[in-house]
């Protein structure tokens, strides 16, 4: 029983050691928050989102907007550097005015703009009392 300890312990010290994975290497994963929403009095918004995605290709953002009286969407990009960002999306609706108070759900959407590097989308949403 203690040869087959002692073969396992050579073989084991046998084999080659695993390459060193270095921090900055390594993949953090995608993150992403919704913050809040600003309104000015206007057709134009808001949303603002805090995000952080790994080494490689642009994040994309996907937001979904959706007051009682309509469904404003819009698009946004920023970098993808392992570090964490704060973005405004910008927003405009076909004929309402954005009011302080105004609550809506809000939706966002990250993917990355290199296939090959994405680990799928990441959607979050939040209900949103527009500051």
């Amino acid at each position: 029983m203690s040869a087959a300890v002692i073969l396992s312990a050579a073989a084991l010290a046998a084999l080659p050691a695993a390459p060193a994975v270095h921090a900055a290497d390594a993949a953090a994963p995608n993150s992403l928050t919704i913050n809040s929403g600003t309104a000015d009095g206007t057709r134009t918004a808001k949303i603002n989102i805090t995000y952080t995605c790994s080494n490689g290709s642009k994040a994309l953002f996907q937001l979904n907007v959706r007051f009682s009286w309509g469904y404003p969407g819009a698009g946004a990009s920023g970098p993808c550097d392992s570090a964490s960002h704060t973005l405004d999306i910008p927003f405009t609706t076909t004929h309402n005015k954005v009011l302080k108070g105004d609550k809506a759900t809000a939706t966002v959407t990250l993917r990355r703009s290199q296939p090959q590097d994405q680990a799928g989308p990441l959607t979050v949403t939040k209900q949103i009392t527009f500051e």
